[in-house]
């Protein structure tokens, strides 16, 4: 099962899978490559002002790839580097189930990690570029360090605070990606 859902993940991006109903390239991708353009096309400053009318969500995303990826203004490769971004979500996900319950045996947290790769959200969101899973990877990794601060009994202190940083930036950066995630720092 483990196998056949990370291959089926594969496939579904080979073959550009409509999981969610998103609509493929003239669905929501119009605006991933909307967006795409502005940032690619104007300054930053110019970029953010324009942005509001390709998407709901903060910029931040596309900033950090105009930053970070050289790949940005290929529309292909864009999508190839965020589907390859998206598979940290089952590892981080892992993490936190190995944290959670860790003494369960690691091919059960596996097979329920793997369960993510049949999630139509998260397949949509991995395959078009959506900018949905970075926030769940942030939610993910401040759940980790929550889950790291919450097991710890004799911590050391310099752990402990390098731990909270961590929890604190991860779940504000959370925010940034997407707002419907406010419930994270709250928590």
């Amino acid at each position: 099962l483990i196998f056949f859902s990370i291959i089926s993940f594969f496939l579904g991006f080979y073959f550009d899978e409509i999981s969610m109903g998103a609509g493929g390239y003239e669905g929501d991708f119009k605006f991933v490559k909307s967006s795409i353009k502005i940032f690619t096309e104007n300054s930053y400053t110019e970029s953010i002002l324009q942005f509001s009318s390709t998407s709901n969500r903060p910029p931040l995303i596309y900033l950090l790839h105009k930053i970070f990826n050289p790949y940005f203004s290929n529309v292909e490769l864009f999508r190839k580097v965020v589907f390859t971004i998206s598979l940290s979500i089952p590892i981080l996900f892992f993490f936190c189930l190995k944290e959670k319950f860790g003494k369960i045996e690691n091919e059960v947290l596996l097979l329920f990690t793997s369960l993510i790769f049949f999630n139509p959200f998260y397949r949509t969101s991995s395959y078009w570029g959506l900018e949905e899973n970075y926030a769940i990877i942030t939610a993910l990794a401040s759940l980790f360090f929550y889950l790291k601060i919450s097991n710890s009994s004799n911590v050391e202190k310099k752990l402990f605070t390098l731990n909270l940083i961590l929890l604190t930036f991860f779940s504000s950066l959370t925010i940034y990606f997407d707002q419907k995630f406010l419930i994270i720092p709250i928590i």
